[in-house]
Order: C-alpha cells, then structure tokens, then sequence
C-alpha cells in the first residue's frame, strides 16, 4: 500500500504548476514507478486497474511504447476508479497511442502495419487517423493510391471538424483526387478550415 501512497503523491504533483510530469520524467523516479506498477500488475493480473493507471501515467510521460503495450493488453476493458475519468477519455488515449504508432511505422515506409494502427484508431473514432489515412490513399504514399476510400476517411473526420480533412477535401476537389474538379466546393472547404485557424 505504501507504493501506492508514494505513486498517488507523485501523480498529484503532476498537475501542479511545479509539476510531478518533470519528477515523474526523470529516469530514477519512473524506474521507480514503473516497477512498482509492474508489481501490481504481477500481484494482480485479473484486474484491469494498475495496468490502465500504468497507462495513463505512461502517456503521461510520453512513455508511448509502454503506454501502448498496456493499452493493447487491456483492450476495451475500462473500470471505474482508474485515472482515467470514463471510458471515453481512455478510448481517445488509446487512440493518440495507435495513431502515434501508426505514423512511426508510416514514415518507416512500413505501410501495412502503419495501416493497421490506424485503422485501430479510426475504429475507436479517432479524426486524426482518419484524415492521416485519407490524405496517404490520396496521395498515394506512404500506402497504396485509393481515391475512393480516401474521400469517405476524410468526409468521416470533416464531420467530426477535424481542421486537416476539411483543408484536405479542399485539395481534392481542386486537384479533382476521386471527386469531380470543382473550384467552388475547394474555396467552401479551404475557407471553413480557415474559420477554424488553419492558416
């Protein structure tokens, strides 16, 4: 009970303007957490709680691959009294940490697992998978050229207002990208994603 005494206080301080994030980044102090989290886990492996809290803290501290193999591991089972406030908020983490390994595997020129991963994150409703997906099927690269899917992605993102998708509808329909040309359409998109502060 004391480690998790001594992990609540740490995780306190991380929104405090003084900031636990920088204790909690510091190499012995994660080490220490981490290996606490992972004595609960072992102690614990029918519960859900420490390896979503070691998830959460994790992202926090931009430790994307420990957070994502948590995430991976706990699937859609979310409960109650994690540091997660609902399972929302969890499934869009979830969904940063898949569109986040999605890109690393697409600038390695890794295009069907990048694929994947983004497709994981799309699944759980995530815009900016869907508009990084969309704009490669239009562009062709680093997947495969799909103008077809490309236009429902982006469509799908652009509802959710996701500032990139609109902008990127606007450049299809100027270049004519598996939509018919049509210059007044691109100003209609262009001119909302400038609403929005897309400059």
């Amino acid at each position: 009970m004391l480690g998790a005494v001594w992990i609540d206080a740490y995780l306190q301080q991380a929104w405090h303007p003084n900031g636990g994030i920088v204790r909690l980044r510091t190499p012995e102090v994660w080490d220490r957490a981490l290996a606490w989290y992972q004595q609960s886990i072992t102690r614990q492996p029918d519960r859900w709680l420490p390896r979503l809290n070691l998830a959460y803290v994790a992202a926090l501290v931009k430790q994307q691959d420990i957070a994502l193999e948590q995430f991976e591991a706990i699937g859609d089972h979310w409960e109650s009294g994690s540091l997660w406030p609902d399972l929302p908020a969890y499934n869009r983490a979830r969904a940063a940490a898949y569109h986040f390994k999605a890109r690393e595997y697409a600038n390695g020129r890794n295009e069907a697992e990048a694929e994947t991963w983004y497709r994981k994150a799309i699944a759980l409703g995530y815009a900016p998978s869907m508009t990084a997906l969309g704009w490669s099927y239009l562009r062709g690269g680093p997947l495969r050229k799909d103008p077809v899917q490309a236009i429902e992605l982006l469509r799908k993102a652009a509802a959710l207002k996701e500032v990139y998708a609109i902008n990127d509808l606007g450049v299809a329909y100027q270049n004519g990208d598996g939509v018919r040309l049509d210059y007044a359409q691109a100003f209609q998109f262009y001119s909302q994603a400038a609403d929005m502060g897309l400059p």
